[in-house]
Formats: C-alpha cells, structure tokens, sequence
C-alpha cells in the first residue's frame, strides 16, 4: 500500500489492517461513507481466508460465499469497483495454491456477472524474488510492482471509461477508495485531470 500511496503522495493515504478478511473489509467498506456513487474502490483481499489454518475459513463453497457479500457490497457503494485476485504464497502446498487459482477463476465470473473490474496478477508473482523470506509477505521490490500495476490498472480503467471523442475532464474530488489484503487505501485524483484524446478514442 505505501509503494502505491508514494505515486501520488499529495492524495493517497495508507491504512493498515493486518490479518485482515473478506468479511472484516467486507464490515469496514459497509462503514464507508463516499461523496458519490462515482467514488472508485478497489480491494485486494483473501489471502487470509484461502490460506487459513481453520479448514471452515479456507473452505472454497465459504470463500465464495464471502466474495459475494462483499462483491454485492461493493457494488451498492460505487459504480466504479474494482477487485485484486488472490496473490500467490511460495510457502502453501499444491493444493492449496491450487484452491486460491480456482477462488481467482470464479471471482473474476462473480466480478463480470455484476459489472465490477478484475485484475488478476497472480502470474506477476509468481517470482520468489519479490517475496519476503517468509514466503507469504511482498518484499520492498514486490510491494514496488503491486503498486505499478495497481496505478496502471487505474489508468486503464479510466482510459476505458472516456468513450466520447472530445476532452473529458474527470469530475473534482473524485474519490478512490483502496481496501488491500492488509490495507485500505484512500485514493483522489487530482481536480481537473484531463483525459487527453487518442486516435483510437476519435475512431470509437
């Protein structure tokens, strides 16, 4: 989360949760209070619930189920969400991993169905070297890219968003809301950040 927050250190804000579930971002996103339905919020969570020593938490049926609340959740807060699949761990067993690359596949069906973006990076990390030693916490280098690919994703949702062929200006105190396995992260673009024309957005 402070990897992303540093990107725009003016308008990110970083707050962490640890041991932090589904259930327990799904309480805390219920709490929130946004300005707007245009309000973006974005999670990264499940880690905890899938990797759980409790075999009731880890169990796929009640880990769906957890996903659908929050998803639902979501969606009654903002159009704009956004939802991080589960992230590898080097230390978890086949089977395992195996489970949390099946909650990804359903989730990103449960994310389409109800019109919410998905970004999937398990494949980004499927690289040792941007875990702790731990096996399970991202290093400083890891951390980096999450919050790379956290701001380009934004981007292109943005950019995906502007469908008319002239300047849009995205509306003043837009606001972002970033709920991170351990972490929630509150986000603002900048006032009048305007999204500039494109050959291909003239052509559409």
């Amino acid at each position: 989360g402070r990897h992303f927050c540093l990107k725009n250190v003016k308008s990110r804000t970083n707050l962490c949760y640890p041991g932090a579930t589904i259930n327990r971002i799904n309480d805390n996103i219920n709490k929130m209070t946004l300005k707007s339905r245009k309000s973006r919020i974005i999670t990264e969570i499940g880690t905890n619930d899938v990797y759980s020593f409790d075999r009731n938490v880890r169990n796929y049926e009640t880990v769906i189920s957890n996903f659908e609340n929050l998803t639902n959740t979501l969606k009654s807060k903002s159009d704009n969400a956004v939802v991080v699949g589960i992230l590898p761990r080097l230390n978890e067993s086949t089977f395992h991993l195996n489970q949390a690359k099946a909650v990804n596949s359903k989730l990103k069906i449960i994310c389409e169905r109800k019109g919410i973006n998905y970004i999937n990076c398990w494949e980004e990390f499927s690289d040792q070297c941007l875990f702790a030693k731990d096996g399970i916490h991202l290093n400083n280098v890891g951390k980096s890219k999450f919050g790379t690919i956290l701001s380009e994703n934004i981007l292109r949702f943005l950019n995906d968003e502007v469908k008319v062929p002239v300047a849009t200006i995205v509306p003043p105190r837009n606001e972002t809301v970033i709920s991170a396995g351990c972490s929630e992260l509150f986000v603002r673009l900048p006032p009048k950040a305007n999204m500039l024309n494109s050959p291909a957005s003239e052509k559409s």
